[in-house]
């Protein structure tokens, strides 16, 4: 009896039963019954930068320059691919649930183009009911190489040598 409540000291003892106090039992379920609900509250995450309206009216089409848009807005998110004279400015709003997955709630595009001159020449504001899906193309390209071993390679080319190639 003893080591009984040595070991439980919530423990009572009436008329010869052993009663446990369920006091640190409710604290207990009370704890976890808390972290089970924070674990399934939503988290956002916000990723990127998009400028506000009242940013993007400072600007003034035909007189502010890339650097002065630099200078306004921040650096770009990214640039044109072919050309540097179209920035994008993007941000993304993520919500998380810790069994289910990411879903995006806000997206924001901000693609600002210059002319050849370096001068703005357009904004244009793009949100996530404006996005259309791209389905990709799964071709692959076959290679001729498979199966054939290094050596052979070496050997099976070596009979298309043309001396006049080299004179270039």
């Amino acid at each position: 009896m003893v080591n009984f409540i040595y070991l439980f000291p919530y423990a009572q003892s009436i008329k010869g039963t052993i009663i446990v106090n369920m006091f640190p039992l409710n604290k207990l379920f009370f704890l976890i019954s808390i972290f089970l609900l924070a674990s399934c509250s939503a988290t956002f995450k916000n990723h990127g930068y998009t400028p506000s309206k009242l940013e993007l009216q400072q600007l003034q089409i035909g007189k502010d320059t890339k650097q002065s848009v630099k200078s306004l807005l921040g650096p770009p998110s990214s640039l044109g691919i072919i050309h540097e004279d179209k920035w994008f400015y993007l941000s993304t709003k993520v919500k998380n649930y810790s069994f289910k997955e990411p879903e995006i709630i806000d997206r924001q595009l901000v693609a600002v183009s210059f002319t050849s001159e370096g001068s703005l020449k357009n904004i244009e504001r793009f949100q996530l009911k404006d996005q259309k899906l791209v389905v990709l193309s799964r071709r692959i390209t076959e290679s001729s190489i498979k199966g054939i071993g290094l050596i052979r390679q070496i050997f099976g080319s070596a009979g298309n040598f043309d001396p006049t190639m080299m004179l270039d």
